[in-house]
């Protein structure tokens, strides 16, 4: 069965970024743009209906104009597509087209859609049968994609967290989060799921073998294959530890969502972010409910999701933020030249930033642009600042991390500025999380090193962090401290990895050439 909450809210942002980065990218290049589409298996209980999850992508960024998603249905007996969009239309009643009256943004990272399709099963249909789902992605000037998928049917159970509740913990300590559920339906419930949304904070204390875990000892759920008497309840106990580099005092939480155990299997096989089947099993002893026999029996799911959630707010104790510097450059060149500026923002700590419960950058930056030159490349994550401008005749442009920023990280952005007119000491500036009205990140313990100077053709003999097409001073890589803090330590970068960038708020990317971002700590 399809579950909703704060998986769907993660998402937005990302299809955000995705949509913007492809505004400024051709319709099609020469060779037909190849759609790859995926659906999510699904488990409807009799005289219930389920949504379809499917998730797109090409193999580039690329604009579709009018994209049609064709659902196709095959061996069930009372079992039919249905949809309340004005675009989709029944051929018949297991065959469903959605003609899409707009433009489709894709890049090769699948993102979900907002197509509102579900399966329905009538009382004419039978629990524990199976079916499949075939659904078919085209667009002109694009090669077809199809997927398919599992759709069963399933008695009808009825599972209800426990209430929720809070603790205070001190960053660094152990606690343990514990959930109840409840079966009160008429039927015994033949095993039950667990999924987590838990803040970054929360790290698995140990790993068991019945459960699952994805990067950084993140939980991401297990299974019970316990049976569940009705009217009963049941409670599990798990370990988690507080991360030392959480930020205090402040509150942290995790969502837990009770699930039948064919609902929860259907999330297995689903490699999407809100899918289980990315995360590896744990390797220790078995974590249990209240252990039963199992029996031999039809497929389950949920008829009534909304009263599966359990939050258990966790309130860090003590004192401790996080200190966000900015990194400038130095840049040497002639007239003519494109020279590569690196500048970012790093996290001197001692607190991580972490911003996904809200969906939101945990770090921001605010590039001003030096007179005599303009910007050629601009940066992934990086748009031209329509909005916000602290100087209002300069060029300026933001850019912004994902939502997480670790104590001791660096994110830069390498823009590519072309130099019109040489200035000795021309100099713009890169400021951190600079004031506005909105909701980024305002708790710097260190205001003193927001801004940094972004020089091109410096009049000292010290190399800096970019790169020169042409003649001029031999360039350098730059060194530690190369970053020219206006006032206040910073970092080295010592080792770099990938970043998922934000777009949500900024609108249109004008891009003329993409550039990598550079994620290090």
């Amino acid at each position: 069965m399809h579950h909703r909450s704060a998986w769907r809210a993660a998402a937005g942002p990302a299809a955000a970024l995705a949509a913007a980065l492809a505004l400024t990218t051709p319709a099609f290049a020469a060779a037909p743009a190849a759609l790859a589409i995926e659906v999510d298996d699904a488990t409807v209980g009799v005289g219930t209906q389920v949504p379809l999850e499917i998730r797109v992508s090409a193999d580039r960024v690329v604009t579709l104009p009018d994209p049609e998603v064709t659902y196709t249905l095959s061996g069930l007996t009372g079992v039919s597509l249905v949809s309340e969009e004005n675009y989709c239309e029944n051929t018949s009643a297991t065959e469903l087209v959605c003609s899409l009256p707009y433009e489709w943004d894709l890049t090769p990272e699948p993102l979900g859609t907002a197509l509102e399709v579900a399966v329905k099963a009538s009382a004419e249909a039978v629990a524990g049968a199976t079916g499949t789902i075939a659904v078919t992605f085209a667009a002109d000037g694009a090669t077809e994609a199809v997927s398919e998928g599992s759709i069963k049917v399933a008695e009808d159970v009825d599972l209800a967290a426990g209430e929720p509740y809070e603790l205070s913990v001190k960053p660094g300590a152990k606690f343990d989060t514990a959930l109840q559920i409840t079966n009160t339906g008429a039927k015994t419930a033949h095993g039950a799921g667990v999924r987590m949304s838990t803040d970054y904070p929360f790290k698995a204390a140990e790993k068991f073998a019945n459960c699952v875990y994805g990067d950084d000892d993140h939980l991401a759920g297990c299974l019970f294959e316990q049976d569940l008497e009705a009217g009963a309840t049941y409670e599990v106990v798990l370990p988690y530890e507080l991360r030392a580099d959480t930020m205090a005092p402040g509150a942290v939480a995790g969502q837990f969502e009770w699930l039948t155990a064919d609902d929860y299997q259907d999330l297995t096989r689903a490699k999407s972010a809100t899918g289980l089947g990315a995360a590896s099993a744990g390797t220790g002893g078995k974590l249990r409910l209240e252990p039963m026999a199992s029996a031999k029996r039809a497929p389950q799911t949920d008829s009534d999701p909304d009263d599966n959630w359990q939050t258990v707010t966790v309130n860090a104790s003590g004192k401790q933020g996080a200190d966000v510097a900015a990194v400038g450059a130095k840049v040497r060149g002639e007239v003519g030249d494109v020279v590569d500026a690196k500048i970012g923002l790093r996290n001197e700590g001692p607190a991580t930033i972490d911003r996904g419960r809200v969906a939101e950058p945990a770090g921001v930056v605010l590039v001003t642009v030096p007179v005599g030159t303009k910007v050629a490349e601009v940066p992934d994550g990086c748009s031209l600042a329509e909005w916000g401008k602290t100087e209002p005749d300069a060029v300026q442009y933001y850019c912004q991390t994902g939502f997480l920023l670790r104590a001791g990280e660096t994110v830069t952005w390498t823009f590519g500025l072309e130099i019109e007119k040489v200035h000795v000491d021309a100099t713009g500036t890169v400021e951190t999380n600079p004031a506005c009205e909105c909701s980024w990140f305002d708790k710097d313990l260190n205001e003193a090193n927001d801004k940094a100077k972004l020089v091109v053709n410096p009049s000292d003999e010290e190399p800096g962090t970019g790169t020169g097409d042409g003649g001029g001073d031999e360039p350098g890589t730059g060194g530690e401290g190369g970053g020219l803090p206006i006032t206040g330590p910073q970092g080295t970068a010592i080792a770099v990895t990938g970043l998922l960038l934000v777009a949500a708020g900024f609108g249109g990317f004008l891009v003329a050439r993409k550039r990598r971002t550079r994620f290090e700590a």
